[in-house]
């Protein structure tokens, strides 16, 4: 009964875990916290040229994001580019993902329909 008890605990720690560590979407004006004190926030969409995800394009275009980042009193601005890393505050930033991907058939996306996730790698100690 002991090790079913200690099993039971074990997966609702894990679980919890994953729930944290799991990336949250935030649109323009909303603030992700990337734990490690830093914080981000999408405040424009400054090209999106991603190639529609109904055709077969020859480029695959890409998202840049400008941000702001936060962590403590010390704040900064990026530009991001979509699942290309960024040095920032000793680790580094990523946009990992940024939807709706646009589509022939849909009127282009205006900023408030963006959802976008972030995830941030500080630099291991030495």
């Amino acid at each position: 009964m002991k090790s079913l008890f200690a099993l039971a605990a074990s997966l609702l720690l894990v679980a919890a875990t994953d729930q944290a560590a799991s990336p949250k979407s935030v649109a323009l004006g909303e603030t992700a916290e990337l734990g490690h004190g830093l914080r981000v926030t999408p405040l424009v969409v400054e090209e999106d040229s991603r190639c529609p995800e109904d055709v077969t394009c020859m480029w695959a275009g890409r998202l840049v994001l400008r941000v702001a980042v936060e962590r403590g009193e010390e704040a900064t601005e990026h530009l991001l580019e979509l699942s290309v890393p960024t040095r920032s505050f000793g680790g580094m930033l990523t946009l990992t993902s940024a939807v709706p991907a646009p589509r022939t058939d849909s009127p282009a996306l205006a900023g408030p329909g963006y959802r976008f996730s972030f995830s941030y790698a500080p630099d291991l100690a030495r």
